[in-house]
């Protein structure tokens, strides 16, 4: 059984205790006077506003007059045996609610064109027909129908 004297001297502030205490009461003093910031803090979990978003100009137009105008109007006005180099480039697909929707890329003696049925080709061919590897024109001058497909 301990003795009165051990007793009394676990009862005592020990001096760590004494010392750790007259810290935590400097510091917290010392906080008291410390510079806030100026500006929100910072939140890691919620991203900055964004700025809103300006779509570009649109480009200008270019005008079909000069050089390239006239070698489309010689195109579609060939005599109707000479038909115009028409080559199937490919063909593109975008589906649709009503099924797939296909695009012929057509190259038109080194012009690159894209036709849906019912569109008209430099002024001479019309798109009858546009499969996932064929399509159809109908050359407007001899009313003859090309078809073309990929190589």
């Amino acid at each position: 059984m301990p003795t009165a004297a051990v007793v009394a001297q676990q009862a005592g502030p020990i001096p760590a205790q004494v010392d750790l205490a007259h810290e935590v009461t400097r510091l917290t003093a010392r906080l008291g006077h410390a510079p806030r910031p100026r500006v929100p803090a910072r939140n890691p979990f919620a991203f900055r506003p964004r700025n809103p978003v300006v779509a570009p100009a649109a480009p200008p137009t270019v005008s079909m007059r000069g050089p390239q105008e006239r070698r489309l109007r010689e195109l579609a006005d060939a005599p109707s045996g000479r038909h115009p180099s028409v080559t199937l480039a490919g063909v593109g697909s975008e589906p649709t609610a009503t099924g797939v929707r296909y695009t012929a890329i057509l190259s038109v003696s080194g012009r690159v064109f894209l036709a849906n049925v019912g569109d008209d080709v430099i002024g001479r061919y019309l798109v009858r027909a546009v499969s996932n590897d064929a399509v159809e024109l109908r050359d407007r001058q001899g009313d003859a129908t090309v078809h073309l497909t990929l190589p």
